[in-house]
């Protein structure tokens, strides 16, 4: 029944498109609300049918993107999918609110060590064998034959440090579809965030040293350490002060706090376009702060959080489907597969390492590693910088993350789905 009711609606936008067509109109059809409703619409049912076959319900959504997109039937244009960017913003500040109200104290203090063990030594494994990799292959790649050798390396280090990047919106997506609570859920959760602000660091640094190796400017360590200090320390204040709001509103009027959490996720985004801040940190501080300093309003807040989560994963990953280049998978797959095979084994060897150094669970050391397989968010800002920044080889970097990324995000969700239920967190349903 699902498969039929997805089928109509393929077959309605279809229809909607080709008499946009036939009467000659010079006008995008459909309209970017159209186009939204119908992202929303047929990924929400593509979900179900996921669901149904025993798989993560982001995979649907994934699945369904791709499908719509520009690579397969182009019902969803890339300028219609440029237009629904805002939800991207939005949904980054409501899951960051929802990772910082899981992140409780309790169990915080008893697996720091290992949190912090894993995700350094993780981070430091995957970044040495992706850079090896990458550097070997160069030959391989559409810009080698004109790059100088520091360039090279150069790029390298680029593809090293995006492969430290982990997926936070994929975890949590899992974890809230599962309703999955135990070690490995917190241990992955945890060590994904630390990584995101650990690579938001390293790229920092990174762009600065390309900026004075390859373009020869000259930037102090005191000007980074500004730079990265007023954009790490104001986002992490600026979301301190949000929490604080954020807690008063829902212990004044809970009945209204989806609304409310919906409100803040807007302002969040908005406030991180236009101050340069950073909204994964942002939502992470206001979170936590709610849940852990306030002592009021932390579960008001997660139950409004997981009441306006469906509509936004429905939107953020099928537009991540949409935004997946086909054409970039197609040409440079050996590549891409090889590296994402790479940045796995390194994350198994990262994982297991930090939790035997640390005495923690095995299973956890075995399987925890799959949930960290699936990097975007913060990952495609980063390589849209790098493009913008170096025209004569950062767009050709860009083409190779955005083809692993599409490795990625559709193994990831499946395995750590599969992660949780080996580890007894979550029911098979």
């Amino acid at each position: 029944m699902h498969f039929i009711g997805l089928l109509l609606c393929l077959v309605m936008m279809v229809s909607i498109r080709s008499l946009g067509t036939w009467i000659g109109t010079h006008e995008e059809q459909p309209t970017l609300v159209l186009a939204l409703g119908f992202v929303l619409l047929t990924a929400f049912v593509a979900g179900r049918i996921s669901h149904e076959l025993r798989l993560p319900r982001a995979t649907g959504y994934l699945l369904l993107g791709v499908l719509i997109g520009p690579g397969v039937f182009d019902l969803v244009t890339r300028d219609m999918s440029r237009g629904l960017l805002f939800i991207n913003g939005i949904t980054v500040s409501l899951i960051a609110l929802s990772a910082g109200g899981e992140l409780k104290l309790e169990w915080l203090g008893d697996r720091i060590k290992q949190i912090l063990t894993v995700s350094i030594l993780g981070a430091f494994i995957v970044f040495l064998l992706v850079f090896c990799a990458a550097y070997l292959m160069i030959d391989l790649l559409p810009f080698s034959t004109e790059e100088a050798p520091i360039r090279e390396v150069m790029i390298a280090v680029f593809i090293g440090v995006f492969a430290v990047a982990n997926s936070p919106m994929v975890v949590i997506a899992i974890i809230t579809e599962t309703e999955a609570r135990g070690p490995l859920a917190q241990t992955v959760l945890g060590v994904t965030i630390i990584r995101d602000v650990m690579v938001i660091i390293l790229f920092s640094i990174v762009m600065t040293l390309a900026d004075v190796v390859l373009e020869g400017k000259a930037i102090s360590a005191g000007d980074l350490a500004k730079t990265m200090g007023l954009e790490i320390g104001g986002s992490i204040g600026v979301g301190v002060l949000l929490g604080w709001g954020l807690a008063l509103c829902a212990r004044n009027f809970w009945r209204q706090t989806p609304l409310i959490v919906m409100g803040f996720c807007f302002f969040m985004a908005h406030l991180g376009t236009e101050f340069h801040l950073d909204t994964l940190l942002m939502g992470l501080a206001a979170g936590f702060f709610v849940e852990n300093i306030s002592r009021r309003g932390g579960p008001e807040l997660i139950a409004g959080v997981e009441r306006c989560s469906l509509p936004l994963y429905c939107l953020f990953f099928g537009l991540a489907g949409i935004s997946l280049d086909l054409g970039a998978l197609a040409k440079l797959w050996p590549v891409a597969l090889a590296l994402a095979v790479i940045r796995c084994a390194g994350l198994w060897a990262g994982t297991l390492l930090g939790v035997q150094l640390t005495g923690g669970d095995q299973r956890i050391g075995h399987l925890g590693w799959l949930g960290f397989i699936a990097n975007a968010g913060v990952l495609l800002a980063m390589a849209t910088i790098v493009a913008r920044t170096f025209p004569h080889w950062g767009p050709a970097t860009q083409t190779l993350v955005m083809a692993t990324i599409g490795i990625n995000l559709l193994l990831g969700p499946i395995g750590f789905r599969y992660a949780l239920i080996r580890c007894g967190e979550a029911q098979e349903t």
